[in-house]
C-alpha cells in the first residue's frame, strides 16, 4: 500500500508545475554558488601562497640584525581553509586567516565578530549550506504542504482511509515521495562536492572524503525532519493554505526567531568582554607583575638578584650570559602566561556559551544543523581556536630560540652595537598550520541523539493527537 501511495504521490508530483519550477532552478542555485565559490576559493589559495612565499622570503632574506629587532621585525602564520569550505564556510567568513607574529604580544582575529555574526548572519552569506538549511525546506514546505489536507479537501483522504489504508502508511507513502526528491537534490550536490574537493588546491584526503560523507547524510537526516513536520502539519490543517502558512510559521520560528533567542540567552547567561577590553586586561595584568623594559621595575630588580644568586656574581656585567637577553625572555614568558590564563578564560566563556547555544537548540533543527555543519566540514570555533594555539606555540618557540641568541652570543657590554648573521634565522622552519582530523565532542553526539528522541515523542504525540 506504501508503494502505491507513493507511485501516487511522485505522478501528483511530477506534473505539478511548482515542482517542474523549483527542482530545476534550486540544481541551477547550486551550480551557481559552486562557480562562485570556485573562483573565490581558487583566488583565495593564490593570493595566500603568494603572500606566504613573500613572507618566508623576505624572513629569510633579512639582513645581519640584532636578534631582539628580528623578533619585532616578525612573520605572518597563514591558516588554510578546509576544502569544504564550499560546502560550509561556518566562521571563516567572520575570523582572519592570517595573525603577525610577535615579541611582547600575541595578536588575535575578533574571535567576538564570529560568537554574533556566525549565529545569525548566516542568512546573509550564500553557501551551500545556506541552500540545504534554509531555502531547501521552504522548497519542501512549496511541495508537501498540501499533501494531505488536499487530499482531505477533495475527499481522497477519507475514500482511502476507508478501503483499508492507515493515516500513518499515507503519511509514510507521501514522505517518501519527498524523500526522493531531497535525494536528486542531494545526489546533484553530492556530484558537485565531490568535484570541487578534487579540484581543489587543498589535498583532499581520507579525512575531507569522510567529512564530505557525513555532512551530506546529516543533511538528509535534516530534510527527514523538515518532511516529517510539514506533513503533521498538513494532516492536522482542513485546508492547503492554512496549511502553507503554519508551515512558513514554523520555518520562520525554526530558521529565524529560536536562533537569534538562542544568541541573546546565551550571551546574557555567559557574558563576554569585547576585544577592546581584553586587551586592557591583559596589558593591565602585565603591567602589574613588572615591565621588562624599565630597569628600576621592582619585579625585575628582584628577578636580576635571583639571576646574580644562580651565577654566584654580584652585577651583571658578571654574568657569563647577556643580562639583557635573560630580561627580554622572562619578560616574553611573563606576557605568554598572562594572555595564556586570560584567553583561556575568554575561550571557556565562549566554549560555556556554546554549550548552552547547543542544549537549547534541540527546540530548532536549523541550529542544531548549522551548528553540526560546522564541525563537520571542519570550520567551526574549535577549528579556528586550534589554528591560534599552533601559532601561539610557534610564536613563543622563534620568540624564545631569538632571544636565547641574544642571551648566549651577544656581550652584554656592546649588546646595542652587535650584529648576528642572518644565518642563523635562516635556518627557521616556517609555521605550517596541520588542520584538525575529525572528531565530534561525545556532548554533541548526545546532544543529537537527545534531539532526535525528542522530535521523535513530539511526532508521534501529534500524530496520535489528530488520529485520536
Amino acid at each position: 500500500m506504501i508503494r502505491a501511495i507513493f507511485k501516487r504521490e511522485l505522478v501528483r508530483q511530477w506534473r505539478s508545475r511548482t515542482l517542474r519550477i523549483l527542482l530545476p532552478l534550486s540544481l541551477v542555485l547550486v551550480a551557481a554558488v559552486a562557480g562562485v565559490h570556485w573562483h573565490q576559493q581558487k583566488a583565495f589559495f593564490a593570493t595566500q601562497s603568494h603572500w606566504q612565499g613573500v613572507n618566508d622570503e623576505l624572513w629569510r632574506t633579512q639582513p645581519d640584525r640584532h636578534p631582539h629587532r628580528v623578533t619585532h621585525y616578525g612573520s605572518l602564520a597563514f591558516r588554510f581553509n578546509s576544502p569544504l569550505s564550499f560546502l560550509d564556510a561556518g566562521v571563516n567568513p567572520y575570523v582572519g586567516n592570517v595573525l603577525f607574529l610577535e615579541s611582547h604580544r600575541q595578536n588575535s582575529s575578533g574571535l567576538r565578530q564570529f560568537t554574533v555574526s556566525a549565529r545569525e548572519l548566516g542568512l546573509g552569506y550564500l553557501s551551500v549550506a545556506t541552500l540545504v538549511l534554509v531555502l531547501w525546506p521552504l522548497v519542501l514546505i512549496a511541495l508537501a504542504h498540501g499533501s494531505v489536507s488536499d487530499e482531505r479537501g477533495n475527499g481522497n483522504f477519507n475514500l482511502l482511509l476507508s478501503l483499508g489504508v492507515k493515516p500513518v502508511q499515507f503519511l509514510v507513502g507521501q514522505g517518501l515521495v519527498f524523500l526522493f526528491l531531497s535525494a536528486i537534490y542531494l545526489a546533484f550536490l553530492a556530484m558537485m562536492a565531490g568535484a570541487f574537493v578534487l579540484a581543489s588546491p587543498a589535498a583532499a584526503d581520507t579525512d575531507v572524503w569522510l567529512r564530505l560523507a557525513l555532512s551530506l547524510l546529516a543533511y538528509l537526516g535534516y530534510w527527514l525532519v523538515w518532511i516529517a513536520a510539514i506533513l503533521l502539519v498538513s494532516y492536522h490543517c482542513r485546508s492547503s493554505s492554512r496549511s502553507l502558512l503554519f508551515a512558513l510559521g514554523l520555518w520562520l520560528l525554526w530558521v529565524v526567531v529560536i536562533p537569534r533567542a538562542l544568541t541573546t540567552v546565551t550571551e546574557a547567561v555567559y557574558p563576554a568582554p569585547s576585544r577592546a577590553v581584553f586587551d586592557i586586561q591583559v596589558e593591565n595584568a602585565i603591567a602589574r607583575i613588572g615591565d621588562s623594559h624599565d630597569p628600576n621595575d621592582p619585579y625585575f630588580n628582584d628577578f636580576r638578584e635571583s639571576v646574580l644568586a644562580r651565577y654566584g656574581v654580584e652585577r651583571v656585567e658578571d654574568l657569563p650570559v647577556n643580562w639583557r637577553g635573560v630580561v627580554m625572555q622572562e619578560g616574553e614568558r611573563i606576557g605568554t602566561v598572562v594572555f595564556d590564563e586570560h584567553y583561556r578564560r575568554l575561550t571557556g566563556i565562549y566554549r560555556r556559551q556554546d554549550r548552552l547555544y547547543d542544549w537549547l537548540s534541540v527546540t530548532s533543527p536549523y541550529a542544531l544543523m548549522a551548528r553540526l555543519s560546522f564541525t563537520i566540514t571542519g570550520n567551526d570555533a574549535e577549528s579556528y581556536y586550534d589554528f591560534e594555539r599552533q601559532a601561539e606555540a610557534y610564536r613563543f618557540d622563534l620568540i624564545t630560540r631569538l632571544n636565547d641568541l641574544q642571551t648566549r652570543k651577544l656581550d652584554y657590554e656592546t649588546d646595542g652595537q652587535t650584529r648576528l648573521s642572518s644565518s642563523h634565522w635562516e635556518a627557521f622552519a616556517p609555521f605550517e598550520h596541520r588542520r584538525q582530523t575529525l572528531s565530534v565532542p561525545p556532548q554533541r553526539l548526545a546532544l543529537l541523539a537527545v534531539a532526535v528522541l525528542l522530535w521523535t515523542v513530539v511526532a508521534v504525540v501529534g500524530f496520535r493527537r489528530r488520529a485520536s
